[in-house]
């Protein structure tokens, strides 16, 4: 989860209710040191891997005997390190960071749902009607990325969709041409004299 949704009660609470989280820690946490784990040499890319408490202003009586543990990673882009919090104790420090860096990939998808289906907002307010208008979007989304994989068409999307909803409601020229010709036909047909 993001930082934003840090709340070391309500973590307590999920840990009580054996639900793992992972969560990037505040730089003004408070907590001490329980216990410091062995890391394996091998990997550079660990730099800690801790038992901790917190100790902070109120919360040592609130928060007591609750444990979480710290992973401190070092980000690949050499940008500094990530200090990782999770009550998960059994899976390994390197498995806790690819925990934590999967959840980008979830943010990578909404920005990409916020930059190409365009819901500028919600017709219903409850969960239901929420999945089903981005449910509704991605079908969309994907019909027209058929359709233009289909054709060979090279365009990029935004323009076939603004072509789309321009002309959604007017006949196709080829289509149209055929009914002009027709009418024309027709009413030269009513002109021509019989010949019987």
């Amino acid at each position: 989860m993001d930082r934003g949704y840090i709340d070391y009660a309500w973590w307590k609470q999920l840990s009580e209710q054996q639900i793992k989280l992972v969560s990037r820690l505040q730089k003004s946490a408070v907590f001490n040191v329980v216990q410091s784990y062995l890391l394996d040499p091998q990997d550079p890319h660990i730099l800690q891997d801790q038992c901790i408490e917190f100790t902070g202003t109120g919360q040592k009586k609130r928060l007591a005997q609750f444990q979480m543990r710290r992973v401190v990673v070092k980000r690949e882009d050499n940008k500094g390190h990530l200090e990782l919090v999770t009550n998960d104790f059994t899976r390994s420090p390197q498995a806790i960071a690819q925990l934590y860096k999967q959840r980008w990939q979830i943010e990578l998808f909404f920005k990409w749902v916020k930059q190409h289906l365009k819901i500028k907002r919600f017709i219903g307010h409850n969960p239901n009607a929420v999945r089903i208008q981005v449910l509704s979007a991605l079908i969309v989304y994907l019909l027209i990325k058929i359709e233009q994989m289909a054709h060979h068409q090279i365009e990029p999307m935004r323009l076939t969709l603004w072509r789309l909803t321009h002309s959604l409601f007017e006949r196709p020229n080829q289509i149209s041409d055929y009914y002009r010709r027709k009418k024309q036909r027709e009413l030269y047909e009513k002109q021509q004299l019989s010949l019987l």
